[in-house]
């Protein structure tokens, strides 16, 4: 399928309106151009959600293999529990931005299992007890 774009080779910035009602993304395209667009906040986990498919997508197309490096890098988190069950996981990244995820019960237990694993292999091949390092 084709569809007309505008080609951006940058996002260089983000802000929101004094409102609060929107985020602003400020690109840059391939001519060196600033293009900024506004979307309501409320659009934001989609265009995460959207962007990530396209992302993997893209990945497949290219025949990369996933790339670790790649990844943001999440610089601290937060875990609550729901109301309704399960648990709101949220990271925060480099920028002060924050992202949060629902996980059920299920996959909240299943994340601690891989976890405790991953710890268990590091203090084994270390010879450290796990725990928390800043």
């Amino acid at each position: 399928m084709k569809i007309p774009v505008i080609l951006v080779n940058e996002i260089v910035n983000s802000a929101t309106t004094e409102d609060g009602s929107h985020v602003v993304l400020t690109t840059r395209d391939v001519d060196g151009t600033n293009i900024s667009i506004g979307l309501t906040h409320e659009q934001v986990p989609r265009l995460i959600d959207l962007s990530t498919r396209a992302f993997t997508e893209c990945q497949e197309l290219q025949y990369m293999d996933w790339n670790p490096t790649a990844a943001a890098e999440a610089t601290w988190w937060n875990l609550n529990r729901r109301a309704a069950g399960g648990f709101l996981l949220t990271l925060t990244f480099e920028s002060g931005g924050r992202l949060s995820f629902g996980l059920s019960t299920q996959m909240a237990s299943a994340l601690l299992v891989s976890l405790n694993s991953y710890m268990d292999t590091e203090a084994a091949a270390s010879n450290e007890l796990p725990g928390f390092v800043e």
